[in-house]
């Protein structure tokens, strides 16, 4: 992805292992996730069956996040990924990893098409995440990773 992140095509009978992949790359075994009423059925269940500690409540510890995305804009590159019960946006801006699932068929044209989803209307709030968080200071010198995630990986389920 031109803005930073990682993008990993996925058959949805292997999102796990690709979660699994991209933790162990990195040596974590742990994981701040929404909870599995919002992510595909089972996945955090093969997460914990392959050693991988999943929690639900934040933690500034944890190194690594998991959530689905409501929907992507193919224009920007941007993420749309709202809060909700069970959904909690802590898991994509605390960690230093973001680790997004996304549905093929969720990716539309434009930011514009996105933001008129009634999902996003009504969401309590909402993060658009065009790659890893950037800041820079008055000399413009560039900074991953301050305010958010230094990383973010797709998974994108065909």
């Amino acid at each position: 992805m031109a803005l930073g992140g990682r993008y990993y095509p996925c058959p949805e009978d292997q999102i796990a292992d690709q979660v699994i992949e991209l933790l162990h790359e990195r040596d974590l075994t742990t994981i701040q996730s929404w909870d599995g009423d919002h992510l595909p059925a089972g996945l955090l269940e093969a997460l914990q069956r392959n050693n991988i500690q999943v929690q639900i409540s934040p933690d500034a510890e944890i190194k690594a996040g998991l959530t689905g995305a409501l929907a992507g804009a193919a224009e920007s590159g941007t993420l749309v990924v709202t809060a909700g019960k069970g959904k909690p946006l802590t898991a994509s801006l605390l960690p230093e990893l973001h680790i997004v699932i996304l549905y093929a068929s969720d990716i539309y044209e434009s930011l514009s098409h996105v933001l008129g989803l009634e999902a996003v209307r009504n969401a309590t709030s909402t993060a658009l995440i065009s790659g890893p968080s950037r800041t820079a200071d008055i000399e413009m010198t560039l900074t991953i990773g301050v305010h958010g995630p230094g990383e973010v990986c797709v998974i994108c389920i065909k």
